[in-house]
């Protein structure tokens, strides 16, 4: 388990082997109260069916989604393997939001919306932190015309063999900054999923490829 932030009574963990299989059921709901007893959390990890979406949960909410909104005493869990895990942090109001994004969601502004979603629970541009976990990298990102058409051409480019690729950490760390996040302090894991053994792959290994998880945890109020 690395520790990717920590301030205050907030941290974001990376767990780079978190399990082996594809779909959400019963096999992976035990490895997230693994997790739980591991890091001796003393209520349930939110976690949820990830669905290349834009959908962020508020703390009452359940269901579908790539993202969770978090406050004291709360603590969720996504799961990636090429996609990018980004938390945005608050620890002046022990709030987060903690968001899966691959280029659906970049396209459809997930980063701006957890942002966005922070901002109107009373969290202040000059409060926000922001922490980019490991994902795909521009140099390994293959991808098609109809995909590089969502994004604007500054961050289109070509892989390291010469096809057409995205620079999605370079997109989110843009907006971001632009929904009001100081660029200075936007931290990113510059390391690529696809060429980095490591790391976990669906690019690389296929549908069984197993998932890193990232993980924000806030301590309630008083501590644990």
């Amino acid at each position: 388990m690395k520790e990717l932030w920590r301030q205050g009574a907030i941290r974001v963990l990376l767990c780079e082997a978190f399990l082996d299989g594809h779909s959400w059921d019963a096999r992976e709901e035990a490895d997230v109260e693994l997790v739980r007893k591991r890091l001796g959390w003393p209520t349930p990890l939110r976690a949820t069916v990830q669905v290349h979406g834009t959908r962020i949960l508020s703390s009452e909410e359940k269901g579908d989604a790539d993202g969770f909104l978090l406050g004291p005493g709360d603590a969720a869990l996504i799961r990636h393997a090429d996609c990018f895990p980004v938390a945005i942090l608050d620890s002046h109001r022990n709030a987060a939001a903690l968001l899966h994004c691959g280029w659906r969601g970049a396209a459809g502004h997930l980063a701006r919306q957890g942002v966005e979603r922070l901002l109107a629970e009373g969290s202040r541009c000059e409060d926000l932190e922001a922490v980019i976990g490991p994902g795909i990298g521009p140099a390994d990102f293959e991808v098609g015309s109809e995909v590089l058409d969502q994004f604007p051409t500054a961050f289109h480019g070509h892989t390291s063999w010469g096809t057409l690729s995205l620079d999605l950490p370079a997109f989110l760390r843009q907006e971001l900054s632009q929904s009001g996040v100081d660029a200075a302090r936007i931290t990113c894991d510059f390391r690529s999923t696809l060429g980095d053994l490591q790391l976990h792959s669906y690019r690389r290994a296929g549908a069984r490829v197993g998932r890193m998880a990232t993980l924000c945890l806030i301590a309630p109020t008083g501590g644990i």
